[in-house]
């Protein structure tokens, strides 16, 4: 929901891609980025903004805490397989 669709789309396909293929997210995403017409640095500040959005907030009870640590670990390290 905070990821506009387009680089969310470029993220799937590029881990899918890359799980196929048997290769890193980060060799795969400059062709899946040139397949959509998107310029990759433009996905990796979506995700970098995506990141800092979920630090940023702040979340009143403890299971969401734990929810939010979960999504940003995720983001951080899907952020980190494409870099």
């Amino acid at each position: 929901m905070e990821l506009p669709r387009k680089y969310a789309a470029v993220c799937r396909e590029t881990i899918v891609l890359a799980k196929s293929k048997q290769k890193d997210p980060k060799e795969v995403l400059p062709e899946v980025c040139r397949i959509r017409g998107i310029d990759e640095s433009e996905a990796i500040e979506a995700l970098d903004a995506l990141a800092l959005s979920i630090d940023e907030e702040t979340y009143p009870s403890r299971r969401k805490q734990g929810m939010q640590a979960a999504i940003t670990s995720k983001t951080k390290d899907l952020l980190a397989r494409l870099r």
